[in-house]
Formats: C-alpha cells, structure tokens, sequence
C-alpha cells in the first residue's frame, strides 16, 4: 500500500499543462487525505467529487461501492487507484474503493434561551453572552461565525433550504464569501451569520460552515425560539457587516465597527 503524505507529488501529476508529455501516474493503491467537494457534473469529464489538499483541487474522485456524497464537505481517507481521465492533461481520476471519515471533536452549542442546538468544530473558539454567540477561528478579533435571534422583522429574499426538515432562507454575498442563515419566520428567527476573513483558509471554513448547517436540530422548538431583548433605545443584536443583516422595523444600525460595517441595531426616535 503507498500513501501519499505530500501535496507536492499531486501537483507534479497536473502541471503538465498542454503539452504531449505527462507524467506516469502512481501504480497500485493510492491512500489519501483531504477535504471532498461536489464537483460540476460534466458528460465528458470524469469525477463526481473534487479532493482538495491544503485548499488545492488534487485528485477527482468517483466511486462505484461508496456514497461520496454523505462525506461533502468532510475530512477523509479514502482509498483507490489512480487512472487517467478523460482528457489525460485533465486532473486525474481517484476510483476509490473505501472511505474513512478523519472526525474532528466537535462541540455541541445552545442558542441562547432556546433548545436549539447545533455543533462546531472544537478548535474554533465561542463565546456566548445573554443572546447572542460569537466563534473565532486562532487569534482573529473577527467573528467567523454569529448566532443570534431577531424579533419582528421580514425575512430576507433569499434561497429556499430545508434545515433539520424545516424551511430556512439562506442569503449570500458571493463577492465577500459570506452568508446568513435565517430560521423562523417575520415574528421571530434565528440567524447564523457565516462572514470568514479573505485571508483565511476559505475551503476549510465553509467545510465547517456547512457541517454547521446540517448538525442544526431544531427538535420541533422553531416557535420557541428566544425573544432577542429589543426594548429601551438600543438592543444587543448585531447588524450590517458583510451579510448586511438589517434591523427590525423601527430600528436603525449604528455602526460601531467601521472596518467591516459591523453595528448594533438602535430605536428610531
């Protein structure tokens, strides 16, 4: 059995580029670790899924006997061999022939003064205060990740997503990466707010977002999901930043992060 503990010997096998001469792929069973990804269906090419090590696409990935598709989005080992693909200047193929999943510990978290729960990666650091939930990623004074509830405001036009079986709208700024989950409905929901710095690992941490989304448990508690505390002239509810979160009606947000457009929101008078 050979295994592959280096990026660089994946790279060398695509950077032939156009020319005639490729380089002789890596004969028996090949074992490898990365990130899997659903990769564009094409009628030529071949591969369902992409493997990415160190956030570089290496290797596509198709399998006969495994369900690639529970693993999107996860750490993993898979084992197989290598072939061609369609065009032999193209990434090559891994056919695996069995997966393991590298689990990383994860930690399971409460909205606050709800029974919703949902879990994040052990590395990633929280911090919770009466109503809302802020997680960093190393030393990063910047929040990766929000959970917050809001009352009396609109849901956001946005798309349609199934969470833990019940209808969620998912809004994305593609040109900042970011992205808000919002759960419930105009009366009162909850919001996890993805907004990742652009000089961190991208891949990695919407591998965690979305493993995020799909650890929600809901438990049938959506209508009792916690009153965000609007009352006074001002609230602890986060607005702005790069998901553009809004206030409720009769709220405006008074930035006080001018750097990302973070704020929290304030009773008009």
């Amino acid at each position: 059995m050979k295994y592959i503990s280096s990026i660089f010997l994946a790279l060398l096998l695509v950077s032939c580029g156009g020319g005639n001469n490729v380089s002789p792929l890596p004969e028996g069973e090949q074992v490898v670790t990365g990130v899997l990804e659903l990769t564009e269906l094409s009628f030529v090419r071949r591969g369902t899924h992409m493997l990415y090590m160190d956030g570089v696409p290496v290797y596509y990935v198709e399998s006969k006997v495994v369900n690639l598709s529970a693993h999107e989005g996860k750490s993993v080992e898979l084992t197989g061999t290598l072939e061609r693909n369609t065009d032999k200047n193209d990434i090559p193929v891994l056919v695996v022939t069995s997966l393991k999943s590298n689990k990383e510990r994860m930690v399971e978290w409460k909205v606050p003064g709800s029974k919703i729960k949902f879990a994040v990666p052990s590395e990633i650091h929280g911090v919770r205060s009466s109503s809302e939930l802020h997680f960093f990623v190393g030393e990063s004074s910047k929040p990766v990740l929000t959970v917050y509830s809001q009352k009396d405001s609109p849901l956001p036009k946005g798309i349609g997503i199934i969470v833990d079986g019940e209808q969620a709208v998912r809004v994305i700024n593609e040109e900042l990466n970011a992205e808000s989950v919002y759960i419930g409905d105009d009366k009162l929901h909850v919001v996890f707010m993805f907004t990742p710095r652009e000089d961190s690992d991208l891949l990695e941490l919407r591998s965690m977002w979305l493993s995020l989304l799909r650890s929600i448990e809901l438990s049938g508690v959506i209508n009792n999901i916690p009153d965000p505390g609007l009352t006074g002239t001002g609230s602890v509810i986060p607005c702005g930043g790069p998901a553009g979160v809004l206030c409720p009606a009769g709220y405006y947000c008074e930035v006080t992060d001018i750097s990302e457009g973070f704020g929290r929101c304030r009773v008009m008078r």
